[in-house]
C-alpha cells in the first residue's frame, strides 16, 4: 500500500501488473522448457520476484534500491532468455523449410522458386 501512497492506484496497478507479468512469464517458460537449463535459471527469476512481491505486501521493501536492482536484473533475465531461445526456434524453423524447398526443389530437377532463395 506504500506504492499506492506513493504512486497513486494507476501506479500500483502497473507494479503489480509488471510483477504479474514477470510471474506468470516465468512459470510458463519454466516448466515449458524444463529440460533446457535456461528454463530453470527464468523459473528461479520468477520465484525470487515473486518471493519479493510476497515480502513487499508485508514490508515496505520494494521502496529500498537494493531491491529494484534485483527486480530489474531477475526481469532482464527473464526477457533475455525467453527472447533467444523464441529467435532460436524460428531461425531452426527458418532452416527447416529451406532444407524442404531445397529438397523439393531438388526432386523438381533443381529449379528452385524464386521466394525459396534465402540469405
Amino acid at each position: 500500500l506504500l506504492s499506492a501512497a506513493e504512486t497513486g492506484w494507476l501506479g500500483l496497478i502497473t507494479l503489480v501488473s509488471l510483477f504479474g507479468w514477470a510471474i506468470l512469464r516465468s512459470v510458463l517458460f519454466g516448466f515449458g522448457n524444463r529440460r533446457d537449463p535456461r528454463g530453470d535459471v527464468v523459473l528461479g527469476c520468477g520465484i525470487a520476484i515473486f518471493v519479493m512481491a510476497l515480502h513487499g505486501y508485508y514490508e515496505w521493501v520494494f521502496v529500498m534500491y537494493q531491491t529494484q536492482y534485483v527486480f530489474a536484473i531477475s526481469m532482464g533475465i527473464i526477457a533475455g532468455t525467453i527472447r533467444q531461445v523464441e529467435r532460436e526456434k524460428a531461425y531452426r524453423n527458418a532452416m527447416r523449410s529451406r532444407d524442404a524447398v531445397a529438397a523439393q526443389s531438388s526432386a523438381s530437377g533443381g529449379r528452385m522458386p524464386v521466394s525459396a532463395k534465402i540469405g
